[in-house]
């Protein structure tokens, strides 16, 4: 291979790691909203109350046999939710913020099959009927390299499994009322 045909291929290769960088997103952000059938508090509880979230998350579903583990009180802040499955991956959320009437919010820290941490945030509005608007929203950076491929299909991959959680949250609302 003459020099002129390395240092064309080197600058090709440097052009599309170049390219890479500036095309494939930073962040990922997947947000669903959804009407639920029960007053706010009793959502807020669902929410908050970390052990009451495998009641209605798609992911035990998903993969039953997976492992959750709790830590702390519940609904207090630094109270924690760990899961270990084959399918689900690893992964721990501690709560970090909670506004009665507001939102909850927490850390989500994967372990496998990526490393990576994220924000996961509920925000609730009491639409005064017995009924409240609850949005699911998941963001965060994205570590560099390969990993960065999930920011591109964050949203069609987790997107309905945030659907078909809200959904049962809804079936498990209802089912108290």
């Amino acid at each position: 291979m003459t020099a002129m045909m390395l240092i064309a291929v080197s600058g090709a290769g440097l052009c599309g790691l170049l390219a890479w960088g500036l095309l494939v997103p930073r962040e990922m952000n997947v947000s669903r909203s959804a009407v639920v059938r029960g007053p706010l508090h009793q959502v807020e509880e669902m929410v908050s109350l970390l052990p009451r979230r495998c009641q209605w998350i798609s992911w035990t579903e998903t993969e039953p046999e997976a492992r959750y583990d709790f830590e702390g009180e519940p609904g207090e802040l630094g109270s924690t939710m760990a899961w270990d499955g084959s399918t689900i991956g690893r992964a721990t959320l501690t709560l970090t913020e909670r506004v009665h009437g507001s939102h909850t919010q927490a850390r989500l820290d994967y372990h496998a099959p990526i490393r990576m941490t994220t924000t996961d945030r509920f925000d609730f509005e009491d639409l005064g009927d017995g009924t409240t608007r609850v949005t699911w929203t998941n963001k965060g950076k994205v570590p560099a390299g390969m990993a960065r491929v999930f920011a591109l299909v964050a949203d069609r991959v987790l997107g309905p499994d945030y659907e078909r959680g809200l959904e049962r949250l809804d079936e498990q609302l209802a089912s108290r009322a």
